[in-house]
């Protein structure tokens, strides 16, 4: 069975994927919210992700985080799985 996009939510405090193992938000969260929200709105919401992964992976690099959240949200190509 495929798991649906509803599906592809992060697994806290890891930010993993829990459909698929993968760094959250997995190229399928990453499709399905790209679908949901208008792109301001996407990049206000995936700040906020951004700010609650930070306290719950506090040793995670800035710049990581930052590719990993919002990076996509600007229309740049996905990180290679």
């Amino acid at each position: 069975m495929v798991p649906s996009a509803v599906e592809h939510l992060p697994d806290r405090p890891s930010w993993t994927c829990r459909a698929d193992g993968k760094d959250w938000p997995c190229a399928s969260a990453r499709d399905h919210l790209g679908s949901t929200f208008p792109r301001t709105a996407l990049a206000m919401y995936m700040t906020v992700q951004l700010g609650v992964a930070a306290r719950d992976m506090p040793d995670a690099r800035p710049g990581d985080l930052y590719h990993r959240f919002l990076l996509w949200t600007r229309g740049a190509p996905p990180a290679i799985e």
